[in-house]
């Protein structure tokens, strides 16, 4: 496992923006180590101080799937070191189900050749794509002082968890007490009437919580929800302004994923003041016959959702 976490995280630094999401895990498990929700195993090369190949197990919170996310420099690393790290994992079945998430596309062709030539998981798996995703970064100078007449930002309190854990969409990786390590640990914002914040309610004292983002545990930020009857009044643009003035605070770069099948939620980032990074994917490593709707259903309980 990787030990000195700053020459690693300099390292990743120089391949911004696609090892952005690596990089995420690297800087969040050095800060957060301690908190088993919030660590990921980190795994480099033996005895090799210049290479660029960084493996990260787990990298979502469940335990329901493997899941797995990395990067190299191709023109670095070859092939065989890749699979040799791959094939190293310990306590790893590559005959069980992975769920890959968000790799760099730009290395989504080079990863398929690998896991073929190599025969990670044998001829009875496949790959079933589940996301194409986009991230985006926030544009230096582009927040302004923004807030939005009656409503009040605060960092999420642990009473939220429950309403971003429901709201939150891919589930199916997350456990809520994931969820509630990101919101005890990591940078977040919530939006909160002030109408209520007069009544001094004991149940909720801090305001009827209409708006949220927070970071999660690979240093993107995300799960960004509006209460749909408070939507179309600024408050998601009152929450990004927010974050930013907080991650910039705290010397963390403003990253979120977008889906491709969202466009108006990729048109309202470029809209105030985020713009593409590069492109990502998700995906399942499945046994042959299985879908990603399968894999879905079972991890919901028979409840598919969309990924």
């Amino acid at each position: 496992m990787a030990k000195n976490w700053p020459v690693l995280r300099e390292k990743l630094n120089d391949y911004l923006p696609d090892s952005a999401l690596v990089r995420g895990f690297v800087d969040i498990t050095y800060r957060f180590g301690d908190n088993p929700h919030l660590r990921s195993n980190i795994y480099i090369p033996r005895g090799t101080s210049s290479s660029t190949l960084v493996v990260v197990t787990k990298a979502c919170s469940s335990d329901k799937i493997q899941s797995l996310s990395l990067f190299w420099d191709p023109n670095i690393e070859s092939d065989g070191a890749v699979a040799h790290l791959l094939s190293s994992i310990p306590s790893w079945d590559w005959e069980k189900p992975v769920y890959f998430n968000f790799i760099p596309e730009l290395l989504m062709k080079k990863l398929d050749e690998i896991l073929r030539r190599e025969n990670l998981g044998g001829s009875r798996m496949w790959r079933d794509k589940c996301i194409h995703a986009s991230s985006l970064k926030f544009r230096e100078g582009s927040a302004k002082n923004y807030k939005v007449s009656g409503f009040t930002e605060k960092p999420l309190h642990a009473n939220a968890v429950t309403a971003v854990y429901d709201n939150g969409g891919c589930n199916f990786s997350e456990t809520k007490d994931g969820v509630s390590a990101c919101i005890t640990h990591l940078p977040s914002v919530g939006i909160y009437g002030d109408q209520e914040n007069q009544n001094h309610d004991q149940v909720n004292p801090n305001g009827s919580l209409v708006s949220w983002v927070m970071m999660n545990k690979y240093g993107f930020s995300g799960n960004l929800f509006t209460v749909p009857e408070f939507r179309g009044q600024g408050l998601a643009q009152f929450a990004y302004w927010a974050m930013s003035e907080r991650l910039k605070a705290a010397g963390i770069p403003f990253f979120v994923i977008i889906s491709d099948e969202n466009p108006k939620s990729r048109e309202f980032h470029h809209k105030i003041g985020f713009e593409k990074a590069c492109d990502h994917d998700s995906y399942f490593h499945l046994p042959q016959g299985m879908t990603s709707n399968d894999m879905l259903k079972r991890l919901q309980g028979g409840r598919c959702v969309k990924c």
